[in-house]
């Protein structure tokens, strides 16, 4: 049987991390509606179906890739300069029913996007390509034309298109070419075949970019998560020390984690207003509770700026270190920590019962015992 001390210090912390890491989403929610981080992540999703993989340059040119790849930097270059529709991916975001799922003229690329949706209208934006085609259904030949007429052929596959010349605007890279090219041969002259190909495609792809999107905000988790620990000194390290001197506030952090692990709201990726509400509270139970924060000298922002990073950095590697931690716990998310969360608290269940009274006994020594 685990000691009922110990299980309440793991269950405080591990409320502590819930907690914290609830209310770090709720930042991290906030930045990525303000950056369009879901659209913006899609966009870049697209652009790497539609356009040629980019070379791997030095370090420098890996990060200014990286940076020029944020939405607020697209945001930039769009009041300074109107990009000219020269590309594919370019004239699929300026496709009508894509303009048309942006909600404004600031949040204006869509944040979903159905693999129909996708086939159909990438579809219809190779069809009109050639200006010609804009009235007329699409067929299958007049696709692999349209493929073949803009695309800039890699030098290899010219001399099977003996009729292609290099065209004025080259719409569709070369290895954007050969990936639709390889879907237009197994789709064997059908037309829908080929959409449903793409529509694979596109699925595929998404997978992956899901996994850009998670890591990309596990990574803003980690970030907010130190701030907030170095802001609210959050040390794991003396936080542990000190529920473990104070078995009193260890069982009360412990019995305001039993009661949240009945919630499952706290395990929902999308966080309501009610819940932030209830979170905020919680927060300010816990730092109340553990008294934590820092002791400025003055109310001077310089000054309570210096104190955080003197603390955090300066006064001793454990208090980093253990800032650090809290840090790393806060990014694995709100839903690791409420599952283990309510796997604890059923340990700590099944060691005692409640009485009435509201004193506890072992559950195997039943009051309640009689003979036949």
């Amino acid at each position: 049987m685990f000691d009922s001390s110990v299980l309440n210090v793991v269950i405080g912390l591990i409320f502590i991390f819930l907690i914290y890491s609830l209310f770090a989403t709720a930042v991290q929610e906030a930045i990525s509606s303000i950056l369009q981080r879901r659209g913006g992540t899609l966009y870049r999703g697209v652009v790497s179906m539609l356009t040629d993989t980019p070379a791997q340059g030095n370090l420098f040119s890996r990060i200014w890739a990286y940076i020029t790849s944020w939405s607020v930097w697209q945001w930039a270059r769009a009041l300074i300069k109107k990009p000219e529709v020269i590309t594919l991916y370019q004239r699929f975001y300026h496709h009508p029913i894509i303009k048309n799922y942006g909600e404004n003229a600031l949040y204006n690329k869509p944040a979903y996007l159905t693999s129909e949706n996708f086939a159909t209208i990438l579809v219809e934006t190779i069809k009109n390509l050639e200006s010609a085609n804009e009235i007329k259904p699409a067929d299958f030949k007049m696709i692999q034309d349209t493929i073949v007429k803009y695309s800039n052929l890699p030098a290899e596959l010219q001399e099977n298109f003996p009729g292609w010349t290099e065209p004025v605007v080259a719409y569709i890279d070369c290895e954007t070419f050969k990936i639709l090219n390889f879907h237009l041969n197994e789709a064997a002259g059908d037309l829908d075949v080929f959409k449903a190909r793409l529509e694979k495609w596109f699925d595929d792809s998404m997978e992956r970019v899901s996994g850009w999107y998670k890591r990309n905000t596990q990574t803003w988790l980690f970030i907010i998560g130190f701030f907030l620990a170095m802001a609210l000194n959050i040390d794991t390290i003396q936080i542990t020390k000190y529920l473990s001197r104070n078995k009193e506030i260890a069982a009360k952090l412990a019995d305001m984690g039993t009661a949240v692990a009945s919630n499952s709201h706290y395990k929902d990726s999308v966080i309501t207003a009610e819940i932030l509400k209830e979170v905020k509270a919680q927060k300010d139970s816990v730092n109340t509770l553990l008294g934590l924060g820092w002791k400025y000298t003055s109310n001077h922002p310089s000054d309570e700026i210096l104190t955080v990073l003197k603390g955090t950095f300066a006064t001793s590697w454990t208090n980093f270190f253990g800032i650090f931690i809290s840090a790393i716990a806060i990014s694995l998310g709100a839903p690791f920590w409420f599952d283990l969360l309510n796997k604890f608290v059923n340990i700590r269940a099944s060691g005692k019962t409640v009485k009435s009274s509201g004193s506890t006994t072992k559950t195997n020594k039943s009051d309640d015992n009689t003979d036949g």
